[in-house]
């Protein structure tokens, strides 16, 4: 086990979407990787909740 849980970013996406869509902080993924949840409760994330300041998807024209 490393300790470092996966950051996970998500939005709603359409299958039309035209305009950029902002993702937005979701949680953590389990220390190893092995419930495939998402963990909502990040008090012991610091630093991991602050490098990303923005996260957009863009579609093309």
């Amino acid at each position: 086990m490393n300790g470092q849980p996966s950051v996970i970013y998500g939005a709603g996406i359409s299958e039309n979407q035209k305009e950029e869509v902002k993702l937005s902080f979701k949680g953590s993924g389990s220390l190893d990787g092995s419930d495939g949840e998402i963990h909502t409760e990040t008090e012991g994330l610091t630093t991991a909740k602050s490098i990303v300041k923005i996260t957009t998807v863009t579609f093309p024209k």
